[in-house]
């Protein structure tokens, strides 16, 4: 695992899950939290928000990188 960031600037954390799902399931656990999807996701890139938070989750390869920023 990868972290970086600050309250200010936002974070950014790339992990690399267990499994081979590891993007669906972080879409997933984002949906489930209440999050909401935004139009232009890919198979690769999506973005999640909700009232306080926007999360941009990536994959290149079978790492899963998000980037969270407050609103």
């Amino acid at each position: 695992m990868v972290a970086r960031g600050d309250k200010d600037n936002g974070w950014s954390v790339t992990v690399r899950p267990s499994g081979k799902t590891g993007f669906a399931d972080a879409q997933s656990a984002l949906k489930d939290k209440g999050f909401t999807e935004q139009p232009g996701s890919t198979d690769s890139k999506a973005v999640f928000t909700n009232d306080k938070y926007t999360v941009a989750i990536g994959t290149p390869g079978l790492s899963v990188t998000y980037t969270v920023t407050a609103n």
